[in-house]
């Protein structure tokens, strides 16, 4: 199972023309050392909106990768101090090295680390993949529901800060998923919750994770067994922006044909099913994918008679 931030780095390796020349292959250390030279003309040669597209660029390259963990060439020479520590309280929080003093726990030296780092300077990439990821730890020790509460209340503020930035956004997917299934709700108050978060999807402007928060809603809107149709919606925006990793494209697969099967939508269903059945090499549910396709077949041929 894919964590969220891999799942989203690999949908920015896969996705390139969408933040062109972000991310050239997954390893994020070389996409951090353009950030370095990237700063250095903020101010002095960039227009307004290459300011924004740079500070974008810079911030989804301090995107943790578990397929790159490697931070040696960040950390070599120590050029950079700050993306330095910034790098070593990533290598902290992912058990990647130990703690220098003995009996501390390494998301505790980590949140020192990101606690300073927003300190020094609230509003730059650094510090916003800092906040972001200091919710991070939050969730990660969540016990109640005032642990809970700050999580979420972590990520909204995070969005609210930088509305327009990477991890702002990246935030208010992240507070989404939490807020919907907080407290095992019952259906009607997770359709509140979901009546919610909708206008939020035309506050986000990077495709990703516009698609992601599509994604997110249409599972919901399945999960708790509501309107089919507006899980359809949902679910068929995200497929239309184009959903690059194959994993995740499985999911949204399967979730369409079932929901195009209730809504009565045939041949739609048979396409899922059929690009499903195309992708599939192993499944508990093959079987089932193919008598499915092979029914859908026969009744539209039925139907066309």
């Amino acid at each position: 199972m894919l964590s969220f931030e891999s799942e989203v780095a690999l949908e920015l390796v896969m996705n390139r023309k969408s933040l062109i020349p972000l991310i050239m292959d997954c390893d994020i250390l070389r996409s951090l050392g353009l950030a370095l030279a990237a700063l250095a003309f903020i101010g002095t040669s960039l227009g307004e909106d290459e300011i924004a597209r740079s500070l974008w660029e810079q911030e989804a390259m301090l995107l943790y990768s578990e397929s790159s963990s490697k931070f040696t060439n960040l950390r070599m020479g120590r050029k950079n101090i700050r993306l330095s520590s910034y790098a070593t309280a990533l290598e902290l929080m992912h058990d990647k090295v130990k703690p220098e003093e003995e009996g501390v726990d390494g998301h505790e030296a980590a949140r020192a680390l990101f606690t300073n780092l927003v300190g020094e300077n609230g509003d730059d990439p650094v510090a916003m993949a800092s906040r972001y990821y200091l919710a991070r730890i939050t969730e990660f020790y969540a016990k109640d529901d005032d642990d809970r509460l700050k999580t979420k209340d972590a990520y909204l503020s995070i969005f609210e800060m930088g509305p327009d930035r990477f991890f702002g956004q990246f935030a208010l997917v992240k507070y989404a998923t939490l807020e919907i299934y907080d407290g095992d709700p019952t259906p009607d108050i997770a359709l509140n919750r979901i009546q919610l978060l909708e206008p939020f999807i035309e506050r986000i402007s990077f495709p990703d994770f516009k698609r992601n928060l599509h994604r997110i809603l249409g599972e919901a809107y399945m999960e708790f067994d509501l309107d089919p149709q507006l899980a359809y919606e949902h679910l068929k925006n995200a497929y239309d922006m184009g959903v690059s990793v194959e994993l995740i494209r499985i999911d949204v697969l399967i979730a369409l044909g079932e929901l195009c099967e209730r809504l009565g939508k045939k041949a739609e269903a048979l396409s899922s099913y059929d690009e499903l059945l195309g992708l599939l090499k192993d499944h508990d549910r093959l079987p089932e994918f193919r008598e499915t396709a092979s029914r859908l077949r026969a009744e539209l041929a039925d139907d066309a008679l």
